[in-house]
């Protein structure tokens, strides 16, 4: 049968030709673990520079929008309209690390349309708080691992004199969550905003 089968397809049928031995196997495989060992590292690799990445952007985006709101709040300190108090602008301006040693404190009187609109006081602060930076509003970042203020006179040297100040240099650092901890761990962005209102 064997034969029949041989002689009609004209095939030869070989002895020795009974599948892989055990070296060759052997060796494939190795070789094929080598390959995915490749792609699996490269792989992971991959996931930690995007989850890097990811956190990067993320720490990024904190500072600025606490730098923002920041900004935006001091530029007013001082700010009255009408005059309608006496000694509006800073209150405190703290230059330590953390808590009340480093809270930046002021106020300024909201705008309104007509002097005879009842005028509302506001007073802001900003101090860094186990890891958060705390507004008049609640907190406005956290991650926070340091918070700065270096206050400036009006040619641009440090002062400790608050009638002195006219604008603050703030330093952030921000950190990633611990649970979310990979490559990169730290961002700094430092600014100098002017108080516009101050010293007229």
């Amino acid at each position: 049968m064997v034969n029949y089968f041989t002689k009609m397809s004209g095939l030869k049928l070989n002895i020795k030709d009974k599948g892989f031995t055990l070296i060759e196997l052997l060796i494939t495989m190795a070789i094929s673990g080598i390959i995915l060992a490749g792609i699996v590292t490269f792989y992971t690799n991959q996931q930690k520079i995007h989850t890097a990445q990811n956190q990067a952007v993320e720490m990024q985006q904190t500072i600025r929008v606490a730098l923002y709101m920041m900004m935006t709040e001091i530029r007013m300190a001082g700010f009255d309209q009408y005059n309608d108090f006496e000694d509006i602008g800073i209150t405190e301006a703290g230059t330590g690390s953390t808590g009340i040693a480093n809270r930046l404190e002021f106020e300024y009187v909201e705008p309104r349309d007509d002097e005879a609109d009842t005028p509302v006081k506001k007073t802001v602060y900003y101090y860094l708080n186990d890891s958060k930076i705390q507004g008049s509003g609640g907190p406005i970042a956290e991650n926070i691992s340091n918070l700065q203020f270096v206050y400036l006179d009006i040619d641009g040297n440090s002062t400790a004199v608050i009638d002195d100040i006219r604008a603050v240099q703030i330093e952030i650092q921000v950190t990633t969550d611990a649970n979310e901890r990979s490559l990169n761990t730290d961002r700094t962005l430092t600014t100098i905003v002017k108080f516009r209102n101050l010293g007229l």
